[in-house]
């Protein structure tokens, strides 16, 4: 029994890092020199603010027990693309779910807190990029207790 949890933890470590060796490759090809660390950002819809990314909505109550869990909208613009190049959205970790928008469009769904992701923007028009996230707790979504807060935000752009 020893032996397969030992194989499968080794099998997992190499998963997440062939990922994350993956997602740095596509930053540096894809987006490089071109980060989205500016952005608006607002809890309610209603008051907005610049932030800089990474960012959480849980900076200032993170290590209390009534921590917000709930919703926040990002909003940044998208430099112009060069025609003809790739175009990738890379996000090395969202919290805890989030919905990628461009122009209105839906791009993605993603569930997972601290995974990277990306989305193939090439030959998609579109300068308005938004990103509702969410840190509600959800019972689908591991971990589901720990010592530690799911904070919510663009925390890896």
């Amino acid at each position: 029994m020893s032996k397969k949890l030992l194989i499968s933890a080794i099998l997992t470590l190499a998963v997440f890092s062939s990922c994350r060796e993956r997602v740095n490759s596509w930053t540096d090809r894809a987006m490089a020199g071109t980060p989205l660390t500016t952005w608006s950002f607002s809890i309610d819809g209603e008051s907005w603010k610049e932030v800089t990314i990474p960012h959480t909505y849980n900076a200032a109550d993170g290590h209390s027990k009534e921590y917000y869990r709930g919703h926040a909208h990002y909003t940044t613009s998208l430099p112009e693309a060069e025609k003809g190049t790739p175009r990738y959205l890379i996000f090395e970790g969202v919290g805890q779910s989030c919905h990628v928008i461009l122009e209105g469009d839906t791009l993605c769904y993603h569930s997972g807190g601290y995974t990277p992701f990306y989305i193939d923007i090439t030959g998609i028009s579109g300068r308005e990029l938004e990103v509702y996230c969410e840190n509600t707790l959800n019972l689908d979504r591991i971990p589901l207790s720990a010592d530690f807060n799911k904070n919510g935000g663009i925390h890896y752009p």
